[in-house]
């Protein structure tokens, strides 16, 4: 008899399974925010050199240098302050970065130092948005990219009369044909990730289901599963043969006419009751057309009722 330690025991091995993705994906965020910090840092020293090479002039120095003294500090709370939690960093850190390259953006073009330092800045939209879908969780990832995807194209917009007058037409298409490939790449990319995640959490409900089956059709007494409309879902072998129905026929049929001259009315109305409980119901039953008693455990979290006969 499949006891309900059993199942308890068998509802924790789910659980963990399912927590096993999420500490992966806290592990690789994390991972990738340290490697980002001390790509900072690396892009900072690039920058310095840049500044010493007069091809970073003006305000943008500060630009640069912001990146390198937020790289520093985040290396710092990495190591020192390990209790932070990964997606506060992650979502700071990008909100960081995406500011840095639009502020970068602005001054390029507006500003009177190297204008075409612009495209510089441009280009790491690419990799800022592939970041935020590895570092950050789906709901904030998409968030971020919404913004992520259009701030390069909002700034040419605003700031178009001044890229006309700096640069030639040549770079006005290259401008142009840069943005739309940037919005074509971020809508795929969200397309991707999307379906990505979807099929994880199938992939994750399909082995659970196969197990939970392959558990049920190993017991002898007859178990069947209910969605909320008392449609049946599931019965196990067991079950067939007690009420002698074929599983095809029987499947997403509405109890009690799923499972003809079983269900008496007393029946009916104690499973309804077990149904709104929060814990799992033991109760004895009669059959009256079959003059049989049954004792029906069940399992609301499981949407789930077995049964034991007894004459």
């Amino acid at each position: 008899m499949y006891e309900e330690a059993e199942l308890d025991n068998f509802s924790k091995s789910i659980l963990m399974e399912r927590d096993d993705p999420g500490a992966s994906s806290s592990s690789l965020a994390r991972t990738t925010l340290l490697r980002t910090a001390l790509l900072a840092l690396a892009g900072s020293a690039l920058g310095i050199f840049a500044i010493l090479q007069q091809e970073v002039t003006g305000v943008e120095i500060a630009v640069v240098l912001s990146s390198g003294i937020f790289g520093m500090g985040l290396v710092v709370t990495f190591l020192v302050f390990r209790k932070v939690k990964v997606q506060t960093l992650a979502t700071v850190s990008t909100i960081y970065y995406a500011l840095y390259l639009c502020s970068g953006m602005i001054v390029a073009l507006a500003g009177k130092g190297v204008h075409e330092n612009l495209f510089i800045y441009m280009v790491w939209f690419f990799p800022l948005l592939v970041f935020n879908k590895i570092v950050n969780s789906p709901v904030v990832s998409r968030f971020l990219a919404r913004g992520l995807i259009i701030a390069p194209t909002v700034i040419l917009v605003v700031l178009s009369k001044r890229f006309a007058s700096l640069f030639p037409v040549s770079s006005l298409i290259l401008a142009v044909a840069g943005c739309l490939s940037y919005i074509c790449f971020g809508l795929m990319l969200n397309a991707v990730t999307r379906y990505r995640e979807e099929y994880i959490i199938e992939r994750e409900r399909t082995e659970s289901t196969r197990i939970k089956a392959e558990i049920l059709e190993s017991i002898s007494d007859c178990f069947i599963s209910l969605d909320s409309d008392f449609r049946l879902v599931y019965m196990n072998d067991a079950a067939c043969f007690e009420f002698a129905l074929e599983r095809e026929s029987a499947l997403n049929g509405i109890i009690p006419q799923a499972i003809p001259h079983f269900f008496s009315p007393s029946m009916l109305a104690e499973l309804r009751a077990a149904a709104g409980r929060a814990s799992a119901s033991l109760f004895e039953a009669q059959n009256q057309k079959q003059d049989l008693w049954y004792q029906m455990r069940c399992y609301p979290g499981w949407t789930g009722c077995r049964s034991t006969s007894a004459t």
